[in-house]
């Protein structure tokens, strides 16, 4: 628990436009732990992040931590 807490501390961090929240090597790990804590909310912010970064690696990692939706719900708002 501790540990996914500090994954989606550092996910939401790095959203917000902190560079240095985030090391790439747990890029993906973080943010597809905080698809799986965050719910829709974080989702969005996720989404909206994707739509407009132009950096190769976080689309890519972001890409595919949206897969972690874990519900129905969820799932289908990222596949919009």
């Amino acid at each position: 628990p501790a540990l996914r807490r500090q994954l989606v501390d550092a996910a939401e961090a790095s959203l917000a436009g902190n560079a240095d929240a985030l090391d790439p090597a747990y890029q993906y790990a973080a943010l597809a732990v905080a698809v799986e804590e965050g719910g829709e909310p974080f989702t969005t912010r996720l989404l909206e992040a994707l739509a407009t970064s132009q950096d190769p690696l976080f689309r890519r990692h972001a890409a595919g931590a949206l897969g972690s939706a874990n519900t129905p719900e969820l799932a289908r708002r990222t596949l919009e």
